[in-house]
């Protein structure tokens, strides 16, 4: 979602991003750093040297800059909505700047959903889901992940990892010159194993130049793998029959509803400035995409009765709405009655 402000208002921050991190910490209430610190998915992505971690706006100082190819730079936010697979009706809506990782407020959308639905049996999403640490904290609830792996970046400037085959067996990675990469090390924190070739292997391969970017003769190829099985499970459920026949659905349920959201209620460009008021504009976009699926439901069910007589024909439209608010609250009872001018 592009922002309500322009680029010209970007100005460059005062602080280090590493100073500026520290300082939020610091001023964050104990007891609110305790309640989030095991539920901060995203947070320990690579951030390098972003320009969005250099500039912020003046205009808009919650919004970051954002840059697709193809499309530029902005000032942008992220909407994410959760919808039911069956209906396409929106349960939960999380807002966050654009520079924010998506598997950050997975958690905020879960607990949202399961305040009005309860726990979900199966989640199918985007790749940019498919992180092992939200893997992880999906499936350690329960819950079967239908999402494809998210890839890594390639700073090696070669050969992708799917170009290097894994014997399950042996624990051994073969790489496209048929060479062996052993484990190395395996971190006990999150069971992230490495593996490399023996000393001198990359040095003198034939095939270094499409697999090492980097002009250091020490510099050998890494692969990496988890020991959890989050990320096989995904990706066996997302090759199962079903998963491919979710997957598919997905994409005409909740892109079609981002589809409507920016097309037809504006949500392709923030109404106001700051993430509260940015989270107000997605929140009223889901109910009116909300609305609009009650509203189906009444006119089917109200065509459906009039065709077996339970309902005179030629209802009108007014009627309708009284049906659908009285479906959205049971303590309210609408009744038809006829108006005389």
């Amino acid at each position: 979602m592009q922002a309500n402000a322009s680029l010209d208002s970007l100005t460059t921050l005062r602080y280090r991003p590493s100073e500026y991190w520290q300082q939020l910490e610091q001023q964050a209430e104990p007891q609110i750093k305790s309640e989030v610190s095991d539920h901060r998915l995203g947070q320990k992505r690579p951030r390098k040297s972003r320009t969005s971690d250099k500039k912020y706006s003046k205009t808009d100082p919650d919004a970051s800059l954002y840059h697709r190819f193809g499309q530029g730079s902005k000032l942008a936010y992220k909407t994410h909505f959760v919808a039911d697979a069956d209906k396409g009706v929106v349960t939960a809506v999380a807002t966050s700047s654009a520079a924010v990782d998506d598997t950050a407020v997975v958690p905020e959308l879960l607990e949202d959903h399961e305040r009005s639905c309860g726990t979900p049996r199966r989640a199918v999403a985007d790749h940019l889901y498919g992180s092992q640490d939200c893997l992880g904290y999906l499936q350690d609830k329960g819950i079967e992940t239908v999402i494809r792996e998210r890839k890594g970046g390639k700073a090696h400037g070669g050969f992708d990892k799917s170009e290097f085959s894994y014997d399950t067996a042996l624990d051994i990675y073969r790489c496209p010159s048929s060479q062996i990469l052993r484990r190395r090390h395996t971190q006990s924190r999150n069971g992230k194993a490495m593996y490399s070739c023996d000393v001198g292997v990359c040095g003198v391969c034939k095939l270094r130049g499409q697999c090492i970017a980097s002009s250091d003769p020490d510099a050998v190829r890494q692969v990496t793998r988890y020991d959890t099985g989050y990320v096989e499970r995904a990706q066996a459920a997302c090759a199962s029959s079903q998963g491919r026949s979710l997957l598919k659905k997905r994409q005409t349920c909740i892109e079609g509803l981002f589809g409507q959201a920016k097309s037809q209620h504006g949500l392709d460009r923030a109404r106001l400035r700051g993430l509260a008021k940015m989270h107000i504009q997605g929140l009223l976009t889901a109910m009116v995409l909300n609305v609009k699926k009650l509203l189906q439901a009444v006119i089917r069910g109200s065509a459906s009765a009039q065709r077996v007589g339970l309902e005179p024909a030629g209802i009108s439209f007014e009627y309708l709405l009284f049906r659908l608010f009285g479906l959205c609250n049971p303590d309210i009872c609408f009744e038809k009655k006829e108006t005389v001018f």
